[in-house]
Protein backbone atom coordinates (compact mmCIF):
# COMPACT_ATOMS: atom_id res chain seq x y z
CA UNK A 1 0.00 0.00 0.00
CA UNK A 2 2.87 2.39 -0.78
CA UNK A 3 0.54 4.23 -3.15
CA UNK A 4 -1.49 5.27 -0.11
CA UNK A 5 1.46 7.09 1.47
CA UNK A 6 2.64 8.50 -1.87
CA UNK A 7 -0.76 10.06 -2.48
CA UNK A 8 -0.56 11.73 0.91
CA UNK A 9 2.90 13.14 0.12
CA UNK A 10 1.66 14.81 -3.06
CA UNK A 11 -1.40 16.30 -1.34
CA UNK A 12 -3.87 13.74 -2.68
CA UNK A 13 -5.70 15.58 -5.51
CA UNK A 14 -8.80 13.38 -5.63
CA UNK A 15 -12.07 15.30 -5.23
CA UNK A 16 -13.74 14.65 -1.88
CA UNK A 17 -10.53 13.72 -0.06
CA UNK A 18 -9.10 17.10 0.89
CA UNK A 19 -10.07 20.74 1.27
CA UNK A 20 -11.65 23.36 -0.95
CA UNK A 21 -9.86 26.55 -1.93
CA UNK A 22 -11.38 28.31 1.06
CA UNK A 23 -9.98 25.73 3.46
CA UNK A 24 -13.26 23.95 4.16
CA UNK A 25 -13.66 20.20 3.59
CA UNK A 26 -14.45 19.30 -0.01
CA UNK A 27 -17.24 16.73 0.14
CA UNK A 28 -18.33 14.73 -2.90
CA UNK A 29 -21.90 13.53 -2.49
CA UNK A 30 -23.41 10.28 -3.80
CA UNK A 31 -27.14 10.16 -4.45
CA UNK A 32 -29.06 7.43 -2.60
CA UNK A 33 -32.63 6.48 -3.44
CA UNK A 34 -35.07 5.83 -0.63
CA UNK A 35 -36.13 2.40 0.57
CA UNK A 36 -36.99 0.18 3.51
CA UNK A 37 -34.43 -1.53 5.74
CA UNK A 38 -35.07 -4.13 8.45
CA UNK A 39 -32.31 -4.04 11.03
CA UNK A 40 -30.55 -7.32 11.68
CA UNK A 41 -31.61 -9.24 14.82
CA UNK A 42 -34.58 -6.93 15.31
CA UNK A 43 -38.13 -6.88 13.98
CA UNK A 44 -37.85 -3.18 13.24
CA UNK A 45 -38.21 -1.87 9.69
CA UNK A 46 -37.31 1.71 8.82
CA UNK A 47 -37.93 3.90 5.80
CA UNK A 48 -35.06 5.90 4.38
CA UNK A 49 -36.06 8.94 2.35
CA UNK A 50 -33.80 9.88 -0.59
CA UNK A 51 -30.55 11.49 0.55
CA UNK A 52 -26.89 12.03 -0.27
CA UNK A 53 -23.95 10.35 1.44
CA UNK A 54 -20.30 11.34 1.31
CA UNK A 55 -18.20 9.37 -1.14
CA UNK A 56 -15.54 8.77 1.50
CA UNK A 57 -15.27 8.72 5.28
CA UNK A 58 -14.19 12.09 6.66
CA UNK A 59 -10.42 12.26 6.20
CA UNK A 60 -7.80 13.42 8.68
CA UNK A 61 -7.19 16.72 6.88
CA UNK A 62 -10.95 17.36 6.73
CA UNK A 63 -11.39 16.65 10.43
CA UNK A 64 -8.27 18.60 11.33
CA UNK A 65 -9.79 21.70 9.72
CA UNK A 66 -12.37 21.55 12.53
CA UNK A 67 -9.74 20.99 15.22
CA UNK A 68 -7.66 23.94 14.01
CA UNK A 69 -10.43 26.43 13.22
CA UNK A 70 -10.87 29.36 15.61
CA UNK A 71 -14.58 28.59 15.74
CA UNK A 72 -14.04 24.81 15.67
CA UNK A 73 -13.47 22.18 18.33
CA UNK A 74 -12.85 24.68 21.14
CA UNK A 75 -16.16 26.47 20.60
CA UNK A 76 -18.75 25.35 23.13
CA UNK A 77 -21.66 26.07 20.76
CA UNK A 78 -21.14 22.82 18.83
CA UNK A 79 -21.57 20.79 22.02
CA UNK A 80 -24.81 22.37 23.24
CA UNK A 81 -27.35 19.73 24.28
CA UNK A 82 -24.84 16.88 24.14
CA UNK A 83 -24.48 14.80 27.28
CA UNK A 84 -20.73 15.26 27.33
CA UNK A 85 -18.14 17.69 26.00
CA UNK A 86 -14.71 16.13 25.83
CA UNK A 87 -12.02 18.66 26.76
CA UNK A 88 -9.43 17.45 24.27
CA UNK A 89 -9.76 15.73 20.89
CA UNK A 90 -8.48 12.22 20.38
CA UNK A 91 -4.92 11.70 19.13
CA UNK A 92 -5.02 10.63 15.49
CA UNK A 93 -2.93 7.47 15.10
CA UNK A 94 -2.18 7.59 11.35
CA UNK A 95 -1.46 11.26 10.70
CA UNK A 96 -1.72 11.14 6.94
CA UNK A 97 -4.07 13.66 5.38
CA UNK A 98 -5.90 11.22 3.10
CA UNK A 99 -6.46 8.53 5.72
CA UNK A 100 -9.80 8.44 7.53
CA UNK A 101 -10.07 10.47 10.71
CA UNK A 102 -10.00 8.14 13.72
CA UNK A 103 -9.93 8.39 17.51
CA UNK A 104 -13.22 10.28 16.98
CA UNK A 105 -16.02 9.81 19.50
CA UNK A 106 -19.70 10.02 18.57
CA UNK A 107 -19.84 13.36 20.38
CA UNK A 108 -16.88 14.60 18.34
CA UNK A 109 -18.59 13.56 15.12
CA UNK A 110 -21.86 15.31 16.01
CA UNK A 111 -19.98 18.50 16.91
CA UNK A 112 -18.08 18.33 13.61
CA UNK A 113 -21.30 17.97 11.63
CA UNK A 114 -22.80 20.99 13.38
CA UNK A 115 -19.71 23.09 12.64
CA UNK A 116 -19.53 21.99 9.01
CA UNK A 117 -23.24 22.60 8.47
CA UNK A 118 -22.90 26.21 9.54
CA UNK A 119 -19.77 26.74 7.47
CA UNK A 120 -21.17 25.14 4.30
CA UNK A 121 -24.63 26.67 4.63
CA UNK A 122 -26.58 23.42 4.53
CA UNK A 123 -27.13 20.53 6.92
CA UNK A 124 -24.67 17.70 7.26
CA UNK A 125 -25.13 14.99 9.87
CA UNK A 126 -24.40 11.38 10.69
CA UNK A 127 -26.51 8.81 8.85
CA UNK A 128 -28.91 6.59 10.71
CA UNK A 129 -28.25 2.86 10.50
CA UNK A 130 -30.97 2.33 7.89
CA UNK A 131 -29.69 5.22 5.78
CA UNK A 132 -26.16 3.87 6.05
CA UNK A 133 -27.29 0.38 5.06
CA UNK A 134 -29.35 1.70 2.15
CA UNK A 135 -26.24 3.45 0.83
CA UNK A 136 -24.05 0.38 1.37
CA UNK A 137 -26.38 -2.03 -0.44
CA UNK A 138 -27.92 0.36 -2.95
CA UNK A 139 -31.26 -0.91 -1.68
CA UNK A 140 -30.57 -4.48 -2.83
CA UNK A 141 -30.87 -6.88 0.15
CA UNK A 142 -28.88 -9.55 -1.72
CA UNK A 143 -25.80 -7.35 -1.39
CA UNK A 144 -24.29 -8.77 1.76
CA UNK A 145 -21.31 -6.57 1.00
CA UNK A 146 -21.25 -3.31 -0.94
CA UNK A 147 -20.06 -5.13 -4.06
CA UNK A 148 -22.41 -8.12 -3.94
CA UNK A 149 -23.27 -11.35 -2.16
CA UNK A 150 -19.86 -12.99 -1.69
CA UNK A 151 -16.93 -11.95 0.45
CA UNK A 152 -13.78 -10.89 -1.44
CA UNK A 153 -10.75 -9.92 0.66
CA UNK A 154 -9.31 -7.92 -2.24
CA UNK A 155 -12.18 -5.41 -2.04
CA UNK A 156 -11.82 -4.13 1.53
CA UNK A 157 -9.21 -3.29 4.15
CA UNK A 158 -10.15 -5.71 6.92
CA UNK A 159 -8.10 -8.05 9.11
CA UNK A 160 -7.82 -10.38 6.14
CA UNK A 161 -5.72 -7.81 4.24
CA UNK A 162 -2.90 -8.22 6.78
CA UNK A 163 -2.07 -4.50 6.69
CA UNK A 164 -2.97 -3.94 10.36
CA UNK A 165 -3.65 -0.23 9.81
CA UNK A 166 -5.82 2.21 7.93
CA UNK A 167 -5.13 3.09 4.30
CA UNK A 168 -5.91 6.22 2.35
CA UNK A 169 -9.63 6.38 1.64
CA UNK A 170 -10.89 4.95 -1.64
CA UNK A 171 -8.02 2.56 -2.39
CA UNK A 172 -10.39 -0.35 -2.96
CA UNK A 173 -12.44 0.87 -5.95
CA UNK A 174 -13.76 -2.65 -6.61
CA UNK A 175 -15.33 -2.50 -3.15
CA UNK A 176 -17.46 0.57 -3.85
CA UNK A 177 -21.16 0.39 -3.06
CA UNK A 178 -23.80 0.63 -5.83
CA UNK A 179 -24.11 4.38 -5.13
CA UNK A 180 -20.32 4.72 -5.60
CA UNK A 181 -19.51 5.31 -1.95
CA UNK A 182 -16.10 3.91 -0.98
CA UNK A 183 -14.87 2.11 2.15
CA UNK A 184 -18.30 1.11 3.42
CA UNK A 185 -16.67 -2.20 4.29
CA UNK A 186 -13.36 -1.97 6.10
CA UNK A 187 -10.81 0.74 6.88
CA UNK A 188 -12.73 2.27 9.83
CA UNK A 189 -16.01 1.59 11.57
CA UNK A 190 -18.44 4.49 11.13
CA UNK A 191 -20.65 6.11 13.75
CA UNK A 192 -24.38 6.27 13.07
CA UNK A 193 -26.82 8.80 14.44
CA UNK A 194 -29.19 6.50 16.29
CA UNK A 195 -29.06 4.70 19.60
CA UNK A 196 -28.24 0.99 19.36
CA UNK A 197 -30.77 -0.45 21.81
CA UNK A 198 -33.51 1.96 20.73
CA UNK A 199 -32.82 2.63 17.04
CA UNK A 200 -35.78 4.96 16.60
CA UNK A 201 -34.08 7.40 18.94
CA UNK A 202 -32.08 9.68 16.65
CA UNK A 203 -31.98 12.76 18.86
CA UNK A 204 -28.48 13.71 19.97
CA UNK A 205 -29.35 14.09 23.65
CA UNK A 206 -28.55 11.40 26.19
CA UNK A 207 -25.56 9.12 26.71
CA UNK A 208 -26.95 5.83 25.38
CA UNK A 209 -24.75 3.60 23.27
CA UNK A 210 -24.66 4.44 19.56
CA UNK A 211 -24.51 2.18 16.52
CA UNK A 212 -21.43 1.56 14.39
CA UNK A 213 -21.33 0.14 10.87
CA UNK A 214 -18.94 -1.15 8.23
CA UNK A 215 -16.09 -2.96 9.97
CA UNK A 216 -12.49 -1.75 10.15
CA UNK A 217 -8.93 -2.75 9.34
CA UNK A 218 -8.91 -4.64 12.65
CA UNK A 219 -12.16 -6.59 12.12
CA UNK A 220 -12.81 -9.87 10.35
CA UNK A 221 -15.03 -10.11 7.26
CA UNK A 222 -18.11 -10.89 9.36
CA UNK A 223 -18.17 -7.39 10.83
CA UNK A 224 -17.76 -5.86 7.36
CA UNK A 225 -21.17 -7.11 6.22
CA UNK A 226 -23.59 -4.36 5.27
CA UNK A 227 -26.15 -5.56 7.83
CA UNK A 228 -23.80 -6.07 10.79
CA UNK A 229 -24.64 -3.85 13.75
CA UNK A 230 -21.74 -2.67 15.88
CA UNK A 231 -22.04 -0.58 19.05
CA UNK A 232 -20.05 1.44 21.55
CA UNK A 233 -20.40 4.22 24.09
CA UNK A 234 -20.68 7.70 22.56
CA UNK A 235 -17.51 8.93 24.30
CA UNK A 236 -15.41 5.99 23.08
CA UNK A 237 -12.44 6.70 20.82
CA UNK A 238 -10.30 4.20 18.97
CA UNK A 239 -8.08 4.06 15.90
CA UNK A 240 -10.65 1.72 14.32
CA UNK A 241 -13.51 4.26 14.43
CA UNK A 242 -14.32 7.19 12.12
CA UNK A 243 -17.43 8.55 10.42
CA UNK A 244 -18.97 9.76 7.16
CA UNK A 245 -21.55 12.41 6.35
CA UNK A 246 -25.13 12.59 5.12
CA UNK A 247 -26.98 15.51 3.56
CA UNK A 248 -30.55 15.86 2.34
CA UNK A 249 -29.77 18.97 0.25
CA UNK A 250 -29.70 17.84 -3.39
CA UNK A 251 -29.57 21.38 -4.78
CA UNK A 252 -26.13 21.69 -3.21
CA UNK A 253 -24.84 18.46 -4.74
CA UNK A 254 -21.01 18.51 -4.91
CA UNK A 255 -20.76 22.24 -4.30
Amino acid sequence: MKISDQLAKICDPRPGVGLRGDGLPHIVWCEVLGGKITLEKTDKTFTADPFYISKYPVTWIQYRSFLEAEDGYRSKKWWEGLAKRQDEPGEQHRKLDNHPAEKVSWYDAVAYCRWLSERLGYETRLPSEWEWQQAATGGDPTNKYPWGGKWDSDRANTDESGLNRTTAVGLYPQGASPVEAFDMSGNVLEWCLNEYENPRMVEVTGDSRRALRGGSWYDFWLVARCAFRGVNNPDFRDDTIGFRLLSSSPHLLNH
